[in-house]
């Protein structure tokens, strides 16, 4: 495995009225700030802001900015309480996860989900106390909603639950509905998020710093992480990318046209990070030999070995094989595909011949992709 760290692109747009944030929590547990989370909502990007008032009253607000970056839309909520929201772009159904502070006649405090419209306004309750979670609330910071259109997926301090959207839960809900429950939980950075494909997982972050021991002495690393949407359990599946500025406040969410750019907001800038599985990211040669001597005509086995994003191999890619330098060789083949003519998964292979004059040869493998 050859995998290595992406770079995200700068795409160019800037976002009007944009700003990063998440609550934020003191040692005693009081919580502050203002958290956004975006979603691209098929044409748009989308944003649940969120204000905390007090300790029992957050202020919500639903912002939308079109691709090129200017500012579609803007519907206030009120105070409702919501903490995290999620969405189903092939419906454009949302839904809010909220939270309802202990209150006269309430015994404890609790989680709800409800099915909301794109003006945030209620449409029906799906769970109405959701009570598996953890007793330190308010904090904030942690749960998390994600779906895929069938199921909804709530990541709590105390585990992960799945249950379906056409669910109506009005009893107290501890965790005896859920279709799969994992008292595993997914820490990371920023949202549960549902990336669809072939290969639909849920997916979250963390910012690790390094991988496999190397610092990445440009910017941070993040890690993409992803998590089998029929087990809520962790695969061995991951991604690398730059993480940027540490300074910066971030906002990560996927192309839901594809699922194969993961969006990444800085500030008010927008990066891509392309993920496609069919795309080409990285590519290793390696030589039989690398001493050889002059005028031997000696024939040593030269191999390339090509990986996507997640570092799985990948058939079918032409690679183009080229020498530079003093010593004159030359490439039996000059262009192979991968896991062709006999070449194993992920593989093309050639020959260099030694030339006939002292020095120092380059062998170069090209391949050439159109994100």
């Amino acid at each position: 495995m050859i995998q290595g760290i992406l770079t995200p692109s700068s795409l160019g747009v800037t976002i009007t009225g944009f700003t990063t944030g998440d609550f934020s929590v003191t040692a005693s547990g009081t919580v502050s700030g203002t958290r956004y989370r975006h979603m691209h909502d098929g044409s748009q990007i989308m944003a649940l802001k969120s204000t905390i008032v007090n300790s029992s009253t957050i202020d919500n607000q639903l912002l939308y900015w079109n691709m090129d970056g200017s500012a579609s839309a803007a519907y206030p909520c009120g105070q409702r309480n919501i903490i995290d929201i999620c969405a189903d772009p092939s419906t454009h159904k949302y839904y809010a996860l909220r939270y309802t502070p202990t209150s006269s006649g309430v015994t404890s405090q609790s989680l709800s989900i409800e099915e909301i419209n794109a003006h945030g306004e209620q449409q029906r309750v799906v769970i109405s106390r959701l009570m598996a979670i953890d007793p330190t609330l308010p904090n904030f910071t942690f749960p998390r909603i994600a779906t895929d259109g069938t199921n909804l997926y709530i990541a709590t301090l105390s585990g992960t639950y799945k249950y379906l959207t056409s669910d109506n839960i009005t009893s107290d809900e501890t965790g005896i509905n859920a279709q799969v429950y994992t008292p595993t939980v997914f820490s990371g950075t920023g949202p549960l998020m549902y990336l669809g494909g072939a290969t639909p997982y849920l997916t979250y972050i963390t910012h690790d710093g390094t991988v496999s021991g190397t610092q990445d002495i440009d910017s941070w690393v993040a890690t993409v992480h992803c998590i089998d949407k029929d087990t809520l359990s962790e695969t061995s599946r991951k991604l690398f990318f730059k993480g940027g500025d540490k300074t910066l406040n971030k906002s990560y969410f996927w192309n839901s046209l594809g699922y194969t750019t993961l969006y990444r907001l800085d500030s008010t800038t927008l990066y891509g990070v392309y993920t496609n599985n069919d795309l080409a990211s990285f590519c290793s040669l390696n030589l039989d030999k690398q001493i050889m001597p002059t005028g031997s005509n000696s024939l040593v086995g030269v191999k390339a070995i090509v990986e996507n994003p997640w570092g799985e191999k990948l058939d079918g890619k032409t690679i183009n094989f080229s020498i530079s330098g003093a010593a004159k060789g030359s490439v039996q083949n000059a262009q192979m595909v991968t896991g062709a003519n006999g070449n194993p998964t992920g593989i093309a292979t050639t020959s260099y011949t030694v030339g006939q004059t002292e020095g120092i040869d380059t062998v170069t493998a090209q391949i050439v992709e159109t994100v």
